[in-house]
């Protein structure tokens, strides 16, 4: 059996190998301090439990030894957890030994809530992707606040360049709408609605098909133009034509009569009349 021996009894090359453990610290802010019954000379690595995390530049005193900065290995102040960790006393400082990450990454290169280790230090990512999403999204692309970078730029590529084109057929209301004029009076007429388009529309015509009327041509008859500048509509004298300006029009209000992303509500003078209309981005 092989037989123990004391601490007295290795030689000193055996003893220099061992990693004392000096136990607990206290702190006054980030001054800590150990009484421990082994001393540590320059040139020795230790194990030390730290009582709670440091906030700026960390010292440790050890007994009654002078208080040394605890350094990370590229020389910046460590930054301390509540937590076990190893030293090196190398003369003038106290060295953390493998403490893991480091680097020159900065917050605003880091995806929001997400943590790294740079030469600082634990961070928190601060760069956010919703400028992404929301341009992604308003381009027609479905797209989701919880979609990685690397999805987000797939989808960039989805993009249609160009203006995008939509039509499809409604049938107007059966019982009259008191719209908003330009003129802030009330304006009585039928209402065109549509829901479902993935693209601010800049141009809505919605026009009657031929057949619905007696004696019309050409094919279609337009009733309605939403524009979202005002300007002048030529060429369609008779037209009710309806924009946020100009006269005999009736006004956006966001709720008789609207026009978002995702569909219109306007008017038209048939009631109960299949419609069609056109809606250019």
């Amino acid at each position: 059996m092989a037989k123990a021996i004391t601490a007295q009894e290795m030689d000193s090359a055996t003893a220099s190998g061992l990693v004392p453990h000096l136990g607990t610290t206290t702190n006054s802010g980030n001054s800590y301090s150990v009484t421990s019954n082994m001393p540590i000379s320059t040139n020795q690595k230790f194990t030390i439990k730290f009582n709670v995390a440091s906030s700026t530049a960390p010292t440790l005193k050890i007994n009654n030894d002078t208080a040394l900065p605890i350094k990370k290995a590229n020389g910046n102040n460590a930054k301390l957890y509540a937590s076990v960790y190893t030293l090196f006393r190398d003369g003038s400082a106290f060295i953390l030994q493998g403490e893991g990450g480091g680097g020159n990454v900065q917050t605003n290169q880091v995806e929001a809530g997400f943590t790294f280790t740079n030469d600082s230090g634990e961070q928190t990512g601060t760069l956010s992707k919703q400028a992404f999403i929301d341009q992604i999204r308003a381009k027609g692309v479905t797209v989701s606040n919880s979609d990685p970078f690397n999805i987000l730029a797939a989808k960039i590529g989805q993009i249609v360049l160009g203006r995008k084109y939509a039509t499809g057929y409604i049938t107007s209301s059966s019982e009259w709408v008191d719209f908003l004029s330009e003129l802030g009076d009330t304006g009585y007429a039928s209402s065109a609605q549509f829901d479902g388009l993935n693209f601010w529309p800049s141009i809505i015509v919605i026009t009657l098909p031929i057949g619905t009327q007696v004696n019309v041509r050409p094919s279609h008859i337009v009733k309605t133009v939403y524009t979202s500048q005002p300007r002048n509509v030529t060429g369609l004298a008779s037209v009710q034509a309806f924009r946020i300006s100009g006269s005999d029009g009736f006004s956006i209000d966001g709720t008789k009569a609207y026009v978002t992303e995702r569909g219109f509500r306007l008017p038209v003078l048939e009631r109960s009349a299949n419609l069609t209309w056109h809606a250019i981005e």
